[in-house]
């Protein structure tokens, strides 16, 4: 085992390589980490009190060591004599590489996450001693950066942790340098730059908080934790010389600690089979993807479950699949040129290959067949492929078509089956090529029949089952032609709802609130916010559904009605007793009866509310008969709405 101060001695440069995940630790596992190693060497106390930031008991620690008895000892131990009671901190492997000065550089295999944050916890004590007045050590100083001599005399880069990328180097030595994040990333921070800088505020705050006393002038709290994590702290450090073994060991080491996401280590699979010549290209490609286009996302891995089933599969792709598939092959039929003749053949092809062939379909909108493939498989048109499929999937993700422009009907699906309904963007990403027109025909569709889906209690297992399929078949359309689109449309949303609308209908005349198939609050909301948008189609459904500005009411409730026989919960939580009501004007019925509640409905935002009272007598009741009524309205209303026009038949 080696101590922290030995890994990072004047000979220790580390480099976290480009297969590697972004920096994700966060405050919660940096505070695990600097109190875990704080309980291991010190005894600690809690005092009574609440910590003013997050309510809860703080821990102060008597700063004294584990075992009083033993303090002359401890004592030895701190300077480098004594050598019980380590802190082991885990497995470090890394592969040693050398440059043409004989310079020596560990690629960090494992072990990344911890060792950034040794070197951001340094930063911290360096900062804080300077923010005291005192100059750190040299020993402290050298732990963090050491300039190198080159053969020919000039110095290389000093900082013994170098990030994957250029503008995560930039971050960590601003961090080093100010303590803060680059002027021009800190407005929107990508999320490992924001985890960095966190990180780091958080052990400043720990520090001061809990080793820095008022009289603490010479900070020597400080300096015996600082002695303690450089010499008592302690890793296994494996070096390994071949770097083409690099990826796999990282691979196989990955069901420790935080396993990788499918995504992550399809990006390993495709920088391992990159060529040294291409590897630079693809790094930035891939930065680009995961930094520009997919930044808003926490885990990309669920843009590549639809992109493979949309463009590639046509069926579900479970995201514990999706790397079998990236190693995978597949049979193609694809036109190659033989002794000078084209001719269509069955030849296999590795599934990243078809990825890279697909940017050339996709680029030139030729079917699959009559592209000739001449050496198009490489990983850079793979990242490339990805990305270009990206940028439409992060509109998506805002409802938004490839265009970016805002399409309510995207966001309306959100509101009809929740944040889990997700099986749309399956479409959405089949149909990124149609012009605006034809997607935004698909999008009202996809709601209609989402809302089909869910209305009959048919189970969701169907869209998850259908929409990859349809997804292939919408990729084959070219992008303005109406007439294929139409056939689509109505081959398979049209022949679904047609048979289905006599059932809708009466389904409709007999929702009620609390029960199936509106028994989620959010799905009743959208029911009544459709409706109010049918009467009035100025009115925005975001405003309607999002937040608390509407909220749904019943017209009259069981005080309302003072008790009468008929007025049973499940009679007022009936459609027909239902409406959307701002906040002030359900504040202001609460409670009332009908007739003393009718001013506040003839004076409504809503035209769906003021129409309750606009068809009874002055002085009308509100009772069953009315409610039925009502009931029977919105249902018709609603076949137009999600009928396509159609009515049902009378008898």
């Amino acid at each position: 085992m080696i101590s922290v101060e030995e890994v990072f001695n004047s000979k220790s440069y580390y480099e976290i390589p480009d297969f590697q995940r972004e920096y994700r630790w966060t405050e919660k596992e940096a505070r695990e980490l600097v109190e875990d190693i704080c309980d291991w060497f010190y005894e600690y106390e809690y005092e009574k009190g609440k910590d003013q930031e997050n309510d809860k008991d703080s821990k102060k620690f008597r700063l004294q060591l584990s075992d009083p008895g033993l303090e002359e000892e401890q004592s030895k131990w701190l300077n480098g004599q004594f050598k019980n009671r380590p802190y082991f901190l885990g497995l470090m492997v890394a592969c040693i590489e050398r440059d043409q000065d004989d310079n020596e550089t560990y690629l960090l295999i494992d072990s990344q996450q911890r060792i950034t944050t040794l070197f951001l916890l340094f930063c911290a004590i360096r900062r804080t001693l300077r923010e005291y007045g005192k100059k750190p050590s040299n020993v402290y100083e050298t732990l963090l950066y050491e300039e190198r001599t080159l053969e020919d005399s000039s110095s290389g880069n000093g900082f013994k942790l170098k990030p994957q990328y250029e503008n995560d180097e930039k971050v960590l030595h601003e961090i080093y340098g100010e303590g803060a994040l680059p002027e021009e990333f800190a407005e929107n921070p990508l999320t490992s730059h924001k985890n960095m800088y966190d990180v780091h505020q958080f052990f400043m705050k720990f520090f001061r908080e809990h080793f820095i006393g008022d009289e603490d002038k010479d900070l020597k709290n400080l300096l015996k934790l600082a002695r303690i994590v450089r010499r008592g702290v302690k890793l296994t450090r494996i070096i390994t010389e071949d770097d083409t073994t690099a990826n796999t060991i990282f691979e196989r080491i990955n069901a420790r600690g935080v396993p990788l996401t499918p995504f992550e280590m399809i990006k390993n699979l495709i920088f391992s089979r990159t060529p040294r010549r291409e590897k630079e290209d693809v790094i930035e490609k891939w930065r680009h993807l995961t930094q520009t286009v997919l930044r808003d996302e926490e885990d990309p891995t669920e843009f590549l479950r639809y992109f493979i089933s949309s463009e590639f599969t046509g069926m579900q792709t479970s995201a514990d699949k999706l790397l079998s598939w990236f190693k995978d092959k597949t049979r193609v039929e694809m036109q190659v040129e033989m002794e000078r003749k084209d001719t269509v053949q069955s030849v296999w092809r590795d599934n990243i290959d078809l990825i890279a062939d697909s940017w050339y379909w996709n680029r030139e909108r030729t079917r699959r067949r009559e592209r000739i493939v001449k050496n198009s498989s490489n990983m850079v048109d793979a990242v490339r492929a990805l990305t270009e499929a990206a940028k439409p999937y992060a509109k998506f993700r805002q409802f938004c078509n490839p265009s970016g422009n805002y399409v309510e009907s995207m966001e309306n699906i959100s509101f009809l089956g929740g944040a889990r309904m997700k099986q749309q963007n399956y479409l959405f990403m089949g149909a990124r090529h149609l012009d605006k027109d034809l997607f935004g025909e698909l999008a009202d569709c996809t709601e209609k029949y989402i809302f089909h889906v869910l209305i009959t209690r048919h189970q969701t297992n169907l869209l998850e089952r259908e929409f990859p399929k349809w997804a292939l078949e919408l990729r084959e359309i070219e992008h303005d032609d109406r007439q294929v689109f139409k056939q689509f449309i109505d081959r398979h949303f049209v022949s679904y709802m047609s048979p289905k609308w006599e059932d809708v209908h009466g389904l409709l005349g007999a929702l009620a609130r609390n029960e199936a198939p509106i028994k989620q609050k959010a799905r009743a909301k959208y029911v009544l916010a459709k409706l109010a948008q049918h009467i009035e189609p100025v009115l925005k459904m975001r405003r309607l559904c999002k937040g608390t500005a509407y909220e749904i009411a019943q017209i009259i409730d069981v005080r309302g009605a003072k008790a009468e026989d008929w007025a049973s919960e499940e009679q007022l939580d009936v459609l027909g007793n239902l409406t959307l009501l701002t906040k002030s004007e359900a504040e202001r019925v609460q409670d009332l009866p009908f007739d003393k509640r009718i001013p506040v409905y003839e004076n409504a935002q809503l035209s769906m509310t003021r129409s309750i009272v606009a068809g009874l007598e002055k002085g009308g009741a509100w009772g069953p008969d009315e409610i039925a009524r009502r009931q029977q309205v919105l249902a018709d209303m609603g076949m137009r709405i999600w009928g396509g026009g159609q009515q049902p038949a009378t008898s």
